[in-house]
């Protein structure tokens, strides 16, 4: 699946096609995620390069660098590691996001990670594997994000969607997860 997503404070803004439909005509779906505060499983800030390429420090055992291979026509090398479920909940504390190390290290499974490298030390591409067991012991959910950076030194200027443009589901992910609408 291809997300686009643009973050403003704590609005995320994103679309993609298997959204399909969404209400009003809508081209992007928000969410505020203030509202995981009540939840304690606010995600650590500041996700940039360097804070992703310490996730492959942090691999335990043999980081395998698997050859060389050209990321958006600039030659690279790739590397591919496993964090362990301990480690990873580490990382998170040491970010900042207690609760979801707890949920983490409850139900949590190894994090791969892999990631290509330029001449000049810059990662040029992140991809994150992780696995979560579905509620109950029955099936499980697979997250394989891919992140690519690029125009370093550039601060692009990024407008948010207008407000006509865009549905809010915040109100649906609270009810999904229980949480009052009035707190």
């Amino acid at each position: 699946m291809k997300l686009e997503a643009i973050t403003d404070r704590t609005v995320m803004y994103m679309r993609s096609s298997q959204f399909g439909s969404l209400p009003g005509g809508s081209e992007w779906m928000s969410l505020d995620l203030s509202f995981g505060e009540e939840l304690d499983m606010s995600l650590p800030a500041n996700v940039d390069a360097k804070g992703e390429l310490a996730l492959l420090e942090a691999a335990t055992g043999k980081v395998q660098r698997l050859g060389k291979e050209d990321v958006r026509g600039v030659p690279t090398t790739h590397y591919r590691g496993t964090v362990s479920v301990s480690e990873n909940a580490e990382r998170l504390r040491d970010a900042g996001a207690e609760g979801l190390a707890s949920a983490i290290e409850k139900k949590g499974k190894p994090l791969q990670v892999e990631a290509w490298i330029d001449a000049g030390g810059r990662v040029r591409r992140m991809r994150l594997v992780q696995s979560q067991p579905g509620e109950g012991g029955e099936g499980s959910t697979t997250i394989d994000m891919r992140m690519d950076f690029i125009d370093f030194g550039n601060v692009p200027e990024i407008d948010v969607p207008e407000p006509g443009e865009v549905f809010d589901a915040t109100a649906l992910a609270k009810e999904g997860l229980g949480i009052s609408n009035d707190e």
